[in-house]
């Protein structure tokens, strides 16, 4: 089966034909453009499965390439990077919608893992993996399984009845604990509006 297709936006020729290369030895399908404007024509002539993109061009910026990204092909994951990085840039760009955020310099590998880690790598997907086709339930699904590689705590909340618990346990098959128990703890009566916590 082949494997994703990414869009390298870059406006340095060599380090898009570097990020290329890079993704290409990894045996994925690389478009690429040298700015935002060839990036949204590129997108417009066929679906892509990933946008990387730098931050810092002349024109559309990386973030302006992000929003549009985000109201044109809702879902659609996009990851920025940047030499000027900082942690309020990275916060910001998580919070617009960006699926991930590297800051130059890096090395190929810790690109090839942090596509990989989004567009589904080497790990496999378990019999009972959600089915998801909306938009904004991708999107969702793409964030469960970036939290799911950190150590951090998690809390669900919603109406009853809204998958809560399918959702813990997806995050639960993606993390690094996967081969350990799933215990679910339900609290013994119904309310309108619950939380899962793990």
């Amino acid at each position: 089966m082949a494997k994703a297709q990414i869009l390298i936006v870059e406006d340095d020729h060599d380090l898009r034909e570097a990020l290329v290369t890079t993704l290409e030895l990894a045996k994925y399908q690389v478009r690429e453009a040298a700015n935002g404007e060839q990036a949204l024509a590129s997108l417009a002539k066929g679906p892509v499965d990933m946008v990387v993109s730098d931050v810092n061009m002349p024109g559309m910026s990386g973030h302006e390439l992000l929003g549009e990204v985000q109201r044109l092909y809702p879902g659609l994951p996009m990851m920025l990077i940047t030499a000027y990085g900082q942690i309020s840039d990275a916060v910001s760009a998580m919070q617009s919608g960006a699926t991930d955020y590297l800051v130059k310099p890096f090395e190929p590998k810790v690109l090839v893992d942090a596509v990989s880690n989004i567009v589904g790598g080497s790990r496999q997907k378990s019999d009972d993996q959600p089915v998801a086709e909306d938009p904004v339930s991708l999107r969702m699904f793409q964030l469960a399984s970036k939290v799911a590689n950190s150590d951090s705590t998690v809390m669900i909340s919603g109406e009853s009845g809204t998958g809560k618990e399918v959702l813990a346990r997806y995050i639960h098959q993606q993390s690094p604990r996967a081969d350990q128990p799933f215990v679910a703890i339900t609290n013994g009566y119904e309310s309108k509006r619950t939380s899962f916590i793990m």
